[in-house]
């Protein structure tokens, strides 16, 4: 697995300790990673390099849950994110059955493997529904061999909410025609089986407001007046909200992939051509302010402009 640089919307780490809320100086602050609470966010990780005779098989996962104060009101929308504990309980879900069916999977090339997980969403009848809260995954594998070989991963925390609840938030959606590769594994991209292909989801609290207006023209002087030959302008929307350092790291890839697509909480969708990012840590360091700017189909052009000195019509 790469070493803190995570490129998945549900990043995994080799221990718990890993975990973002975890961190000294986070002081046990769990940020809220949004997933519906049917079938969770597509995530993908790479598996350590095994011989060509040596394939991992998934062998156990488990979904835990983190567990409130007794004052706390486990489900109410409004609780304190800060008042939960650090003790977890297993829920009693068929969690494995229930990730293969939407999409968990293993897929190899050459000596690399990599876990996915497509979150297809075809088969209704495999959903999770898990009660609104704090979760996360903990997935374990084996290698078949002269000696069994065993590698497990725990996801970082995330917060299962309704589809109508989340819906009310910004997604951002981006994926490339190809896998795209990176040093220590590939991001799977290309189709998979059953015609399903993997992308990056985010829901961020935010909204897309306070957009700026950019003017060019180009032309030339002639006997003291400016003709111009072409004028375009464009309207630039802006968002702003927090994220943590693994966050960053993910939206890293959205400014190199082929398609990104954002959607505001009612629902308008916008095909984004350019996507910028800038990061700035607050004061304690576990959070950063992100800004980003997008630009999408809302360009004008205009091509030659006549010239007259004529009065009004």
């Amino acid at each position: 697995m790469q070493t803190n640089s995570n490129l998945s919307c549900i990043p995994f780490y080799e221990n718990l300790e890993e975990q973002d809320f975890r961190k000294w100086y986070a002081y046990g602050d769990k940020y809220i990673n949004r997933v519906p609470n049917d079938y969770l966010l597509p995530f993908f990780f790479p598996l350590p390099i095994t011989t060509a005779s040596r394939e991992w098989e998934i062998v156990s996962s488990q979904l835990y849950r983190l567990c409130c104060d007794e004052e706390e009101v486990a489900y109410n929308a409004s609780y304190d994110m800060g008042a939960f504990s650090n003790a977890f309980a297993v829920t009693e879900l068929p969690v494995e059955g229930l990730l293969v069916l939407n999409g968990l999977k293993i897929t190899r090339s050459g000596t690399k493997s990599v876990c996915t997980y497509l979150a297809d969403t075809s088969t209704p009848q495999s959903s999770f529904h898990l009660p609104r809260g704090l979760y996360y995954l903990h997935l374990k594998f084996a290698t078949q061999g002269e000696s069994t070989r065993y590698y497990e991963v725990y996801s970082d925390v995330f917060l299962a909410e309704s589809r109508e609840d989340i819906a009310r938030h910004v997604k951002v959606e981006w994926y490339s025609m190809e896998n795209q590769a990176y040093e220590g594994g590939v991001i799977p991209y290309e189709e998979h089986e059953g015609n399903v292909y993997y992308k990056n989801v985010l829901y961020l609290d935010t909204e897309i407001g306070m957009p700026e207006y950019t003017f060019t023209e180009e032309g030339e002087e002639r006997n003291g007046y400016f003709f111009p030959t072409k004028q375009i302008s464009e309207k630039v929307f802006s968002m702003k909200f927090v994220a943590p350092e693994y966050l960053c790291d993910v939206m890293r890839l959205i400014r190199m992939s082929d398609v990104v697509k954002i959607t505001d909480g009612i629902g308008r969708t916008y095909g984004v051509e350019q996507f910028e990012m800038e990061v700035e840590w607050l004061e304690q360091g576990h959070y950063a302010e992100v800004s980003c700017t997008f630009q999408t189909d809302t360009v004008v052009k205009k091509i030659g402009k006549a010239y007259t000195n004529i009065t009004d019509r």
